[in-house]
């Protein structure tokens, strides 16, 4: 969902502790397994590293908007090409 131009909220589901960390897409969200442990917000900040580097933006360029305690978040991405990089996601 575009909130204004070139800003997205995103829904995502997390797992955290995973055994490797894997970045994927269905219709309604992005999933994201993390290795990090939910423990004072190590798994959040793996997150926002993790799709850094598959979206290719800066870390700055994202944050938790709500659920930092869930599995369940929206992030606020910045970023005027947003779509497009999300299609590459397999």
């Amino acid at each position: 969902m575009e909130l204004t131009e070139g800003v997205f909220k995103v829904s995502i589901s997390v797992r955290p502790g995973a055994k490797e960390t894997r970045v994927w897409k269905d219709e309604e969200s992005l999933h994201i397994k993390v290795k990090a442990q939910a423990q004072k917000g190590k798994a959040n900040k793996e997150i926002i590293k993790v799709l850094s580097k598959y979206l290719a933006i800066p870390k700055s360029s994202i944050s938790i908007i709500s659920g930092m305690t869930s599995s369940h978040k929206y992030l606020r991405i910045e970023c005027e090409d947003l779509r497009k990089r999300l299609d590459e996601i397999p």
